[in-house]
Order: C-alpha cells, then structure tokens, then sequence
C-alpha cells in the first residue's frame, strides 16, 4: 500500500486536487511520505504540506472560557450599579 501511495504521490506531486485526495484517504500514510521526501527534496510542494501538517491552530477553549467567565464577573458590579 505504502509504494502504491508514494507511486500516486510521486505522479500526482504538481497536482493540488489529486494531492488533498490523497491526503483524506491516507493522513498516517502520506505525513510519513512527506516527511521522508523533506529530507530528501524540500521543494515548494514539500514546504507547503509540511506547513500544512504542522500547523498548530492559536484556538484555545480555556483562555475563551476565562475571558467570559471574566467578562460576566465585570458584568455584576456594573448591573448593580446601574440599578441604583
């Protein structure tokens, strides 16, 4: 399966469309490809998936969490105030 993939791979590299098809059908398989062709030939195809890869999303669900918790704590003095 492995030489199958790399074969596609190796066919398909200047080809985005076949590329992602690739990709949804086998991740394990083609980040160990990718990562194998780095070190072999970091062209712009290769920095492009291996950016893509290793992309770490800034999303953090405990920081949004604490700004609301925050933002309702603020919230109390203020409708007590206002209800004076």
């Amino acid at each position: 399966m492995e030489n199958n993939l790399e074969k596609i791979f190796y066919e398909n590299k200047n080809n985005p469309y076949e590329l992602e098809k690739l990709f949804h059908k086998n991740k394990n398989q083609f980040i160990k490809l990718i990562s194998k062709e780095k070190s072999i030939n970091n062209d712009q195809v290769i920095q492009f998936w291996d950016a893509r890869i290793n992309y770490k999303n800034s999303f953090d669900l405990k920081k949004i969490i604490i700004s609301i918790i925050l933002a309702v704590l603020c919230w109390i003095p203020l409708r007590i105030l206002i209800e004076k």
